[in-house]
């Protein structure tokens, strides 16, 4: 299914301290930049795909990726990347997936995108998987972006406390391990041993 109304931003903003700092979107897993494991995903499902980056903007656009930066300063976290993507965006849902998440199932846009249109009072849907939240991977509609910049500017920056305050609907995937993230050099070596 190709949704011409859902655009897509992969997080890649962090700082990744648990990486030894290292770009997490440009780290490589069996030779493929995570970044473009989680854009050639969405690329067959959504409008359009960008990149939420603070660093290294030219390493991204050379993998021939659209680039947004955060309009807010010293790296305040995923919300920021969201709300960049919404002003870079003209679809009317945007969605989010963080650049280390590389097992994200295919159906996860579609499953989001059908519970979000069937709950007409919600204005976002995210992820549970195996009974857990996963707050980043979620969908939203822009028409929140004002309510978004405004939880911003008041200095908060907790995803699943927006996700709740905006109103959200809870999406249940069973496998916890399909939204793993891959935050440290041994987690990689474990995601590289998944490929074989």
């Amino acid at each position: 299914m190709h949704l011409d109304n859902v655009g897509a931003v992969i997080l890649a903003g962090g700082r990744a301290t648990r990486m030894g700092g290292e770009d997490k979107g440009l780290v490589c897993l069996k030779g493929k930049p995570l970044v473009c494991r989680a854009a050639e995903k969405l690329m067959p499902v959504c409008a359009h795909v960008v990149v939420s980056a603070n660093r290294n903007l030219a390493a991204y656009r050379a993998l021939g990726l659209t680039v947004v930066t955060d309009s807010l300063e010293n790296f305040p976290g995923p919300l920021a990347g969201w709300l960049s993507a919404m002003d870079a965006l003209t679809t009317d849902y945007v969605v989010s997936i963080p650049c280390d998440v590389p097992f994200f199932p295919a159906d996860m846009v579609e499953k989001l995108y059908a519970a979000l249109v069937a709950r007409p009072d919600k204005a976002c849907a995210a992820v549970r998987a195996g009974g857990f939240p996963q707050p980043t991977a979620a969908m939203m509609r822009r028409t929140v972006r004002s309510s978004l910049a405004q939880y911003l500017a008041k200095g908060e920056h907790r995803v699943r406390g927006w996700l709740e305050s905006a109103g959200c609907v809870w999406v249940d995937f069973g496998d916890l391990q399909a939204f793993a993230n891959i935050n440290t050099p041994e987690e990689l070596a474990a995601a590289h041993q998944r490929l074989v």
